[in-house]
């Protein structure tokens, strides 16, 4: 069963105070691609379930890292982690639901893991970083996700129901 990405439900989540997928980023130039999940440097980041390291830690946005893994059906790419992951994480390994594959990194004033997820039926890079190269089925526009981008938002809400928060010992957000 499918465990919540941090060890605890935070209070600024993408339901209220975070970002959630779709808001309007840069003026409306582009679309948030995923959900942030408001969390202290050093927070855990856990593997949702059983999957395969794709790739990763691959450098992100601001000196943050991401990872990539595929499951059942879907891609999640954690981002805005620590360069620093899991020992057991590289690509090719397999991960567990609940293993701790990487840790929330620092982006500026600011700390949080920013999940995106994917079908899985396309390729290509996951973001377009410059608009001077056309990534495949990607726009030459600054930061364009890949078209089988998916919402987040009811998966986290369906692990959030499934997840036991008990064992959590760090400072509760909510």
């Amino acid at each position: 069963m499918a465990v919540f990405p941090i060890p605890f439900i935070p209070k600024f989540d993408y339901h209220y105070g975070g970002i959630r997928f779709g808001a309007s980023r840069d003026g409306g130039n582009r679309r948030h691609a995923g959900c942030d999940l408001i969390a202290p440097v050093g927070t855990p980041v856990r593997a949702i379930e059983w999957g395969l390291v794709l790739q990763g830690p691959k450098p992100f946005y601001h000196g943050t890292y991401s990872i990539v893994v595929q499951y059942n059906g879907y891609i999640v790419r954690y981002c805005e982690v620590d360069k620093k992951v899991a020992d057991e994480v590289y690509e090719g390994a397999n991960v567990q639901a609940g293993q701790t594959i990487a840790w929330v990194g620092k982006m500026n004033n600011s700390s949080m893991l920013h999940l995106e997820m994917y079908k899985g039926n396309e390729g290509g890079h996951y973001t377009q970083t410059n608009g001077k190269k056309k990534y495949n089925n990607v726009e030459a526009k600054n930061f364009k996700r890949r078209p089988d981008l998916l919402d987040p938002t009811p998966y986290l809400d369906k692990w959030r129901l499934w997840t036991d928060f008990s064992s959590w010992v760090g400072d509760l957000f909510e």
